[in-house]
């Protein structure tokens, strides 16, 4: 069996646990909807050099229903080490074909103006 030399990032059972690559150990902070609403304490991964992991229950009250995005990010930092899309509430396949449809809509706006600007040469 190989190692694993991935990132991982999920929930199970209302605990946010995570194994990522951040250099060592360094502060973390769970974000969402940009802001942070968890500090959680990693500790390193002993089979995988420079790997952490985490596992910090999510805040309750943090949940709501819709599409949001978690992130883990190291402290103070914008780029995100993780991100996890999440899903909660009844008619979350229509809240997700409304999202998906959105994507599409915004995609060909991105490609309307790509096309018209490779047209003109700019």
């Amino acid at each position: 069996m190989t190692p694993q030399t991935e990132d991982r990032f999920w929930i199970d059972n209302g605990v946010v646990h995570a194994q990522v690559k951040a250099g060592g150990f360094v502060p973390l902070e769970l974000v969402l909807d940009g802001t942070v609403i968890a500090r959680p304490v990693p500790r390193p991964v002993e089979t995988m050099p420079g790997y952490v992991e985490i596992e910090h229950p999510l805040p309750v009250e943090v949940v709501s229903s819709g599409v949001s995005v978690i992130f883990l990010r190291k402290q103070g930092e914008e780029t995100p080490l993780a991100a996890l899309p999440v899903i909660i509430g009844k008619g979350a396949d229509e809240i997700l074909l409304a999202e998906v449809a959105l994507l599409r809509g915004e995609l060909e706006l991105v490609k309307t103006v790509l096309r018209e600007r490779l047209r003109r040469g700019i």
